[in-house]
């Protein structure tokens, strides 16, 4: 600031200062204006010569350069800061100019099969657990909304998410229905691990309203019974009831259908089993305790996955999976790319990565459809800026039970 500006600030009041601030932002923008022009000639330059968006190394010495300037001064972070940002808005711009370029045949896009409603009413469609379970009855509402004609004999099962997703890859189905999250336990970690590999998929996403009861054999009363089965997230789920029962012995399953089944098998009388109405009436249990789960609101996110990508043109969310290089503010990077562009995120989280000690994969969920120009600028962006990249599936976002066509 000159000596001129300095003393106007010493003599003018707060709107003084403002109308000398206003003075310097305007002459800071006429500069940015021309960076981005420049900045627009490079992006072309990058696209002729099949040169990435991400310059690591030139962000770095550019920098390193201008903090040799700053170095001593007081606000020295901040205007480190400032620069970051200008740089990753130069990266945003470029990565926008190159998507609108890259449109029309961009490989996301259009390596992804059109859906074919029509193809799909002719596949075989499986589910983890035995019958009554969550996943199979997320299975059927699927179907059925979908007027998709289906035998329930016919829906495969597999014993653990692990068997499903290699029963699709192996080509013995075509589509499996696994939860990927609740509404009050979080994520199911083993199936975003899944999700992880190349071979899958999301195709589409399911709500189901989930509502455990407490089910005994006929004849059951609630002074006897001494232990209590389920699968380990539905009696997390079910923490609260639970804990007025502290002598109660937990024991886990696959799954609340197959706690069901085994209760009914077993004929005890001092075994309760947490699984869902259906459930109860596939086996001949006697619900007990009706809607014992902590969060009356309690849902799980269902994906139907299968072995390719499959494009929606009414899709408006995306999946995505990445890993990215150990570097500082690697993941704030990332997560700006979809801030510049304007793009909703409504899900994250990480978790190990198992090939690499204290390594994580992170996987985002965005709002948006690969037929638009943002949509593609931020991947483009982003691939740029990751050491993996896995777009896992754009598919229409899961309705909630409540707004569904009757």
């Amino acid at each position: 600031m000159s000596q001129v500006q300095e003393e106007g600030c010493q003599q003018h009041p707060l709107e003084g200062v403002r109308q000398l601030i206003d003075g310097l932002d305007q002459q800071i923008i006429k500069l940015l204006h021309q960076r981005m022009k420049l900045v627009g000639e490079v992006a072309s330059i990058k696209e002729e010569r099949g040169i990435p968006v991400c310059d690591l190394e030139r962000e770095a010495q550019i920098l390193e350069r201008y903090e040799k300037e700053f170095r001593d001064s007081s606000w020295a972070a901040e205007l480190r800061y400032m620069m970051k940002q200008i740089i990753a808005g130069s990266r945003a711009y470029q990565s926008r100019i190159l998507g609108q370029k890259r449109e029309e045949g961009w490989k996301w896009q259009r390596s992804s099969d059109s859906f074919d409603a029509q193809a799909f009413q002719k596949r075989q469609f499986a589910y983890q657990g035995v019958q009554g379970s969550f996943g199979y009855q997320a299975l059927q509402r699927f179907l059925q909304a979908r007027v998709i004609p289906y035998e329930p004999t016919k829906l495969q099962s597999y014993p653990t998410f692990a068997d499903l997703a290699a029963a699709i890859v192996q080509g013995e189905v075509d589509y499996g229905m696994l939860p990927v999250e609740n509404s009050y336990a979080g994520t199911v970690q083993e199936v975003y691990e899944l999700l992880a590999q190349p071979s899958l998929h999301i195709i589409e996403e399911w709500i189901l309203p989930i509502s455990h009861h407490l089910l005994v054999n006929p004849g059951g009363e609630l002074a006897a019974i001494e232990a209590v089965i389920s699968h380990p997230q539905a009696l997390q789920q079910c923490d609260h009831f639970l804990q007025e029962h502290p002598h109660w012995n937990r024991l886990t399953s696959s799954n609340t259908a197959a706690s069901a089944r085994k209760v009914a098998v077993m004929g005890d009388l001092h075994v309760a089993a947490i699984a869902s109405e259906e459930a109860a009436s596939i086996y001949g249990l006697e619900i007990l305790i009706p809607h014992i789960e902590s969060n009356v609101g309690n849902r799980t996110r269902f994906v139907l996955i299968g072995r390719e990508p499959s494009w929606h043109a009414e899709a408006n969310k995306l999946s995505l999976c990445f890993t990215l290089p150990d570097r500082t503010g690697a993941l704030v990077e990332v997560l700006s790319a979809f801030l510049v562009h304007q793009i909703n995120m409504v899900h994250i989280h990480s978790q190990p990565a198992k090939t690499t000690p204290w390594h994580y994969q992170f996987f985002v969920d965005i709002e948006g459809n690969l037929q638009q120009s943002n949509v593609l600028a931020a991947l483009e962006l982003v691939e740029s800026m990751t050491h993996t990249l896995k777009l896992i599936g754009n598919y229409p976002a899961g309705e909630e039970p409540s707004s569904r066509r009757r």
